[in-house]
């Protein structure tokens, strides 16, 4: 099979994945019946700052794993939805890209100003949103490259970004149930994140796996 060409399970496991990621990373990881306490995945990195644990420096957890989804997944978009393997109409596309921009924009800070991009607490922040938009930008020169390196990159990039994620909030999820003062209910916004690496794993193993496959004669 062409690497131009993807069959129709791949095809439906890296829409289906790509889908998951940007869910998953905008629904809730904590769920509540009061909406100012739901926790959306995008609201971890700041949220954790404020917990007294992680001030008092007894919370090992470091803040950019729940950064570098966003800049994973922007990165995926880019990579995936421009190139001809995926066969995508152009409108399609431009809801993908959007995606991506809405996504790597949840990295400003909360009232930013220009200079606050790069103060230390938030240079990490913005530097993920950059290359994330950066990557947007040349998405349609992405679709020169090989489709099995650009899935390879989507996948293991996600997979990286989200077990470090859903590992970093199960270490917060303590001092979250503290503040609430009851264990807090578990929303499905790290499920689904988790769901969507694993898809796009999948997909990069049939393409190496379709790629790789020796052929056999046959009478």
């Amino acid at each position: 099979m062409d690497d131009k060409r993807v069959n129709g399970w791949e095809r439906a496991s890296v829409l289906a994945g790509l889908v998951l990621l940007v869910c998953g990373y905008w629904g809730p990881w904590v769920s509540h019946k009061t909406a100012g306490l739901v926790l959306l995945g995008y609201d971890l990195a700041e949220y954790v700052k404020f917990l007294a644990e992680y001030r008092a420096g007894t919370l090992a957890v470091w803040r950019g794993w729940f950064i570098l989804p966003a800049g994973a997944i922007t990165l995926a978009l880019a990579l995936c939805l421009f190139h001809p393997a995926l066969r995508l109409r152009w409108y399609w596309r431009m809801v993908g890209a959007a995606a991506g921009v809405l996504t790597s924009l949840t990295l400003l800070p909360p009232a930013w100003y220009p200079a606050l991009l790069w103060a230390p607490e938030f240079r990490l922040s913005t530097m993920v949103m950059l290359a994330g938009l950066a990557a947007l930008v040349l998405a349609p020169a992405w679709r020169l490259l090989s489709w099995r390196w650009l899935i390879l990159l989507a996948a293991a990039a996600n997979a990286l970004t989200a077990a470090g994620a859903v590992w970093a909030f199960l270490q917060v999820k303590p001092a979250v149930d503290r503040v609430y003062g009851a264990p807090a209910p578990w929303g499905w916004g790290w499920g689904v994140m988790a769901a969507g690496a694993l898809l796009l794993a999948g997909a990069a193993v049939a393409a190496w796996s379709r790629r790789t496959r020796p052929y056999i004669m046959t009478d």
